[in-house]
């Protein structure tokens, strides 16, 4: 029997068990074949430099990055609306012997409110939807990086409100980001952008903060554990969607 349990971003009588997104990508990972390869950003993140601290990864699915960078050591905090996904992701996290690594997270994506600047790197693939790249932007901590890619406008068949357009993602990046690279790729069924960036390593809020010692005297210093992270991750009360999903290819 498969015991394999995943956290829920909200009550049990609130989890999305019907969910059309959860549905259908439920029935796709139960077939698919799973090579857990990880991501060429996760290579691209690491060889630019990646600053110490957790990592997010939204929409992961059966995530070869999330293992990748577990068996670096990474606490990894891995979202998706499948649980099929996470379980066997989850799966072969603990024939890796790295499962203690990752903690998985079924949610859909536009109910996860991650805590602001909190993770070293923020990781999402072939998914697109503004505000969650809004609050993946926000989940950012001071000199880490955003890793990106979804599909381009310039592709056929997809709805354009789960597509990038010109430019994006990195046109819609808040003034702390700066660009690695951005550049399409064109692969064999769509074409798509991919993007890196890293925020600045310390926000102007943060700058106002030191330069006004006495205001801040006594607060409590920020929390860097992966539990205090998770402990302050609130769900946000909004409709699911009633379609299913065009955000991933």
């Amino acid at each position: 029997m498969n015991t394999t349990r995943t956290n829920h971003c909200g009550p049990d009588d609130d989890r999305p068990i019907a969910h059309p997104d959860r549905v259908r990508w439920n029935g796709k990972h139960e077939v698919a074949v799973a090579t857990f390869a990880p991501h060429p950003l996760v290579d691209c993140a690491l060889e630019v430099g990646l600053v110490p601290g957790p990592v997010l990864e939204l929409a992961c699915g059966m995530s070869g990055s999330a293992l990748e960078l577990a068996g670096r050591g990474r606490q990894v905090t891995a979202v998706d609306v499948s649980d099929v996904a996470l379980i066997r992701l989850m799966t072969e996290a603990r024939r890796r012997g790295v499962a203690e690594h990752i903690n998985p997270i079924n949610c859909d994506l536009l109910a996860f409110a991650p805590r602001d600047q909190a993770f070293a790197l923020v990781l999402t693939t072939f998914y697109w939807d503004r505000s969650v790249f809004g609050r993946a932007c926000a989940a950012v901590m001071p000199n880490g990086m955003l890793a990106w890619e979804a599909v381009a406008s310039e592709e056929d068949g997809f709805r354009r409100d789960w597509t990038v357009g010109p430019g994006e993602p990195a046109s819609l990046l808040p003034q702390r980001f700066e660009v690695v690279e951005q550049r399409t790729m064109i692969g064999s069924n769509h074409r798509s952008r991919r993007l890196l960036a890293r925020a600045a390593r310390v926000t102007s809020t943060q700058s106002e903060q030191h330069s006004r010692p006495a205001e801040n005297a006594g607060r409590k210093s920020a929390k860097n554990s992966l539990t205090d992270v998770m402990n302050e991750i609130l769900p946000v009360k909004l409709p699911l969607a009633d379609q299913p999903p065009g955000h991933r290819s």
